[in-house]
């Protein structure tokens, strides 16, 4: 998918308002195409990522604390109350905004990245917040060249464990069928 039909397909949506109620029906019809083949061409767009990097899409969402320690599973009680309003006073928008989970694609299936879209083209366009809150947990944080959220609007960017987190949570004991952090 490249992002010129992407912008194209985003703006189309767009430019029906998100409303079909009130649209003449062959006007509306042209307009749920339109919304559907962005739809389809986002996804089409998440799925190459997953792919270049060696990931799969997750089902479930999880925090930046999981990633960092590389905890697969659930959610805990501690988790749940994570916010990154917790770790910055202002700005959180400008480093977590349009979330999206990536894991890895085997067992025991560890938080691999988490792509984020932010509307920061303007306020922070190096990226310095995200930054921020990737350095509080030890993460990387690499700027994406498109936004498949809102193309041409919005900067892309996805945190990451570094290198020596990954080596660590790889060899990681083994204990009664679950693996030990």
């Amino acid at each position: 998918m490249n992002i010129d039909t992407l912008i194209h397909l985003h703006r189309e949506w767009q430019r029906t308002g998100h409303d079909y109620s009130s649209l003449d029906p062959q006007i509306k019809r042209a307009a749920r195409l339109a919304d559907r083949a962005f739809h389809e061409a986002r996804d089409e767009a998440i799925t190459e990522f997953a792919a270049s990097r060696g990931w799969k899409r997750a089902q479930h969402r999880f925090t930046l604390p999981m990633l960092a320690a590389g905890r697969p599973g659930r959610n805990t009680t501690n988790d749940y109350c994570w916010s990154p309003q917790l770790d910055m006073e202002r700005n959180t928008t400008l480093a977590w905004d349009h979330p999206f989970f990536f894991r890895d694609p085997h067992r025991p299936y560890r938080p691999a990245g988490v792509v984020v879209h932010l509307y920061s083209c303007k306020p922070d366009p190096e990226n310095k917040y995200a930054a921020q809150l990737a350095a509080i947990y030890g993460l990387n944080f690499e700027p994406l060249p498109w936004s498949w959220y809102y193309p041409g609007e919005c900067l892309a960017g996805v945190y990451t464990r570094n290198a020596v987190a990954r080596a660590t949570s790889k060899n990681t004991d083994r204990h009664e069928g679950h693996y030990a952090l």
